[in-house]
């Protein structure tokens, strides 16, 4: 009896011992049923549904305080604002571009793949992602967008316009006045919204192949010809709004004359005009009509040369009835000079004086020195045989060519002579489109990529195909690859201790579940022979009460125990974290809260299933304790039932 009592006493520390051993039993296996299992990864994301709260909660949280916020340089008002575009169209188009189940093919994959080779289960491993699947999709999907929300007309409003606005604003050239409304109206007739959409879907029809790799190549191709009459149509209403049209006509017409006049002509009785005189004169009977009308004409016949269709081009002008009426206005002028002129000699005392200082013969130049009284000037004209008319004719109007022409030979000519070779160079390179059409290729994109991005054009272009190949063939990331990234890290030792880290841990996986619970079981054994004596059913008993009671502590301190001091610390730390996030400020703080309470609840659940699995564990281990020992004295009580002697009774023998 004496040593039954030592052999339990001596296996109270085995006891505690057994309690130690059988938590890190159950943890052990409940880290390895979940952390080292990448299947429990994938069943956490799930239950969370985190790839429909990332495409639809979050999104709709970040997409609606993106509408608060104040609008962007340049711009007059939120841009989801501006386009009207409803939260529901932006997800529905997310969804459909990029599905979350897409999303989550993609990330259980890499889960399974790098989640068995980080825990020893596999020596290789392959992440592959292919984005190129979704390239048209998405394409397709912005394309849908831009015209749900209008955007060519917000390009419009937002950047053209107020560009517009400035340039009515300026000095213009041929001195024309227009408001921002009428250039932003020509504008819109010019290269309409929807005219520019068809050019922009065609655009990206043609880029789509070419960044999928299913084509080396792409063209775009903007044909510009069909805009040349509607930018010259509007062209004509602006000068005709803005009275610009005897500008156009001077620049046509006044230079030609320019030539054929000098500047000045001098007349008998040294009378002089001037060329401006003669130009102006030309102004003032011209009509409005009619310069109109010659402005016109130039500007149609140039139409075919400015769109490359033509190499040149003329337009005649006719003067035969411009200088007839300013034939009218010059000899007005001539004679109003001439009678200043005469106007100045004084009158002879007698007709004996006039006669006697030589009198004004006929055909001569000279001014008599005085004139009888009473003569006008026509008579002095008249003596001197001097016909201002015809003089006017012979010697201003007969220089004054009876017709002009105004080709594209005047345009160069003086854009050369005032030094405007960069304006020469930019009329044939806007020829050169409106001919050819505006284009852009696979090298035109390298280019601009290497401007922006300050390299070569070399380096830029094997960038992009380097981005085409991601697309085309998807992210491809092995074991290879992770060891080399290991390799280049600061610390040299670093891939060998994760491989050390590796094979440690599936060693564990595979022994040390089996290694444990022999553990448990040999304790249990110790236990059972020391508290039991010689009797196997009390050993069984006695390990089994042992077993028992170790399993009902772990089972308390994993979930009411837990439960009770864990919970109110859990929702402590969540207001404490959602008040550093609003202390924090920012453009996006609902979202950021959304997204770290969605967080914070997959790391309780996670928590509360990793306690939860060892309470069960460990009450499923309480019950079988509670059997072994139920088990063991029933046995018992049975087996010593059988066992009794037989008792004497009076009158004989037999069992009581």
């Amino acid at each position: 009896m004496a040593m039954k009592l030592i052999g339990r006493i001596i296996s109270l520390p085995f006891g505690i011992v057994l309690l130690a051993l059988l938590l890190l039993t159950l943890v052990w296996m409940q880290v390895n049923r979940t952390f080292l299992n990448p299947a429990y990864y994938k069943e956490e994301l799930r239950k969370a549904d985190i790839y429909n709260f990332v495409t639809n909660d979050l999104l709709t949280s970040a997409l609606d305080e993106a509408r608060e916020l104040p609008p962007s340089e340049g711009m007059d008002e939120n841009l989801l604002v501006t386009t009207g575009l409803e939260t529901a169209q932006i997800l529905d188009s997310v969804n459909d571009a990029i599905p979350p189940e897409w999303v989550q093919a993609q990330v259980e994959e890499s889960l399974d793949e790098f989640g068995q080779y980080l825990v020893g289960e596999r020596d290789t491993f392959t992440l592959t992602i292919n984005p190129g699947e979704r390239v048209e999709q998405v394409l397709d999907e912005l394309q849908e967008l831009i015209h749900e929300a209008d955007a060519y007309e917000l390009i419009y409003s937002q950047q053209i316009d107020p560009k517009l606005e400035e340039l009515a604003s300026s000095d213009l050239p041929l001195g024309i006045d227009v408001t921002g409304d009428q250039l932003k109206a020509s504008f819109r007739k010019i290269v309409p919204p929807d005219w520019v959409e068809t050019q922009v879907d065609n655009a990206i029809d043609e880029v789509t192949p070419y960044l999928a790799g299913k084509e080396d190549s792409f063209l775009v191709t903007v044909p510009l010809s069909d805009r040349v009459e509607a930018a010259l149509e509007e062209t004509k209403i602006i000068l005709a709004q803005s009275d610009a049209y005897d500008i156009v006509y001077r620049q046509a017409v006044e230079p030609t004359l320019v030539e054929s006049l000098g500047d000045f002509v001098d007349l008998p009785l040294g009378i002089r005009i001037a060329r401006e005189e003669v130009l102006d004169a030309l102004r003032r009977v011209a009509p409005p009509e009619w310069v109109q009308e010659q402005a016109e004409a130039i500007i149609d016949d140039s139409t075919p040369y400015i769109g490359g269709r033509v190499e040149t081009f003329a337009t005649e002008i006719d003067l035969t009835e411009s200088k007839e009426r300013a034939a009218v206005e010059i000899s007005a002028l001539v004679e109003a000079r001439t009678n200043e002129v005469l106007a100045r000699i004084p009158s002879c005392a007698t007709i004996e004086e006039f006669f006697a200082s030589g009198g004004a013969q006929p055909g001569s130049l000279a001014l008599p020195r005085c004139v009888p009284p009473g003569t006008d000037p026509q008579q002095i004209l008249a003596m001197l045989g001097i016909d201002l008319d015809d003089l006017v004719a012979r010697s201003i109007v007969s220089n004054i060519p009876n017709t002009i022409t105004f080709s594209e030979f005047q345009i160069r000519s003086a854009l050369t002579q005032t030094g405007a070779v960069g304006t020469l160079e930019q009329i044939d390179h806007v020829r050169k489109l409106f001919k050819e059409g505006f284009t852009y290729d696979q090298n035109d994109l390298a280019r601009d990529f290497a401007e922006m991005s300050d390299t070569t054009e070399a380096d830029a272009a094997e960038r992009i195909a380097e981005f085409r190949d991601w697309l085309e063939n998807g992210f491809t990331y092995t074991e290879v690859d992770f060891q080399a990234d290991l390799a280049e890290a600061d610390d040299p030792e670093t891939a060998q201790s994760f491989n050390d880290a590796r094979n440690i841990l599936k060693s564990a996986k595979t022994w040390g579940t089996f290694l444990l619970f022999f553990m448990v079981l040999l304790l249990l054994a110790i236990i059972g022979f020391l508290g039991g004596g010689s009797r196997w059913s009390m050993r069984v008993a006695w390990a089994g009460a042992f077993l028992m009671v170790t399993s009902a502590i772990t089972f308390i301190v994993f979930l009411p125990v837990y439960s009770a001091l864990a919970s109110p610390r859990i929702e402590q730390a969540r207001a404490d974290m959602l008040a550093d996030i609003r202390a924090g400020g920012g453009d996006f703080v609902g979202t950021a809260e959304l997204a770290a309470g969605k967080g914070f609840d997959m790391a309780v659940s996670m928590a509360d299933g990793f306690v939860g699995g060892i309470a069960f564990r460990s009450f499923l281990l309480t019950l079988l304790g509670l059997a072994l020992f139920l088990g063991a004295f029933l046995g018992l009580s049975v087996r010593q039932g059988v066992s009794l002697p037989p008792r004497e009774v009076a009158g004989g023998k037999g069992p009581r």
